[in-house]
């Protein structure tokens, strides 16, 4: 995967770059240690990919990044943790302000179809979102761009 702002380069080979390796555990749900990372940074919610621990039963995906113990957390890609309905933005910005209680579109991804969704609240800077089906890898410090049919309203960080 590249980085869109910044022309054709691999995203972990940019981090390297930049942040230190933070070396670590990834454990399973159960807390089995079956490898070790090498920083939380470089790894993203719902990854499988450039994990280094293959030879498991079922692919394994991230799905936690525990920074107080610098573990990144693993399990299979059925796993109901991977799956939220509601998700919390803040820094918002919007071209056209949205409603509370109007049924509207969301992305939380790159090339992900739209998923139907509607604001709980609102308020200056930050939404709540309920999504109509659980969504997979909603991951914190990445966008929702939230939309009117065609029209795209704006959207904020989620946290």
């Amino acid at each position: 995967m590249g980085i869109c702002f910044v022309g054709e380069v691999e995203m972990r080979s940019f981090l390297k770059a930049r942040i230190p390796e933070k070396r670590g555990n990834i454990v399973t749900t159960s807390g089995e240690v079956v490898g070790t990372h090498d920083g939380l940074a470089f790894y993203t919610i719902g990854q499988r990919e450039g994990l280094g621990i293959g030879g498991r039963a079922l692919p394994s995906y991230v799905i936690e990044k525990r920074l107080e113990t610098n573990e990144l957390v693993v399990s299979s890609n059925f796993d109901q943790s991977l799956f939220r309905q509601e998700l919390i933005a803040e820094q918002t910005n919007w071209f056209c302000v949205p409603e509370v209680g109007i049924p509207y579109t969301a992305r939380i991804r790159y090339r992900q179809l739209l998923a139907g969704c509607v604001i709980t609240s609102i308020n200056q800077d930050t939404i709540h979102l309920r999504f109509n089906e659980p969504q997979r890898a909603v991951t914190s410090g990445q966008s929702v761009v939230l939309y009117d049919g065609e029209e795209m309203l704006g959207g904020g960080i989620i946290v």
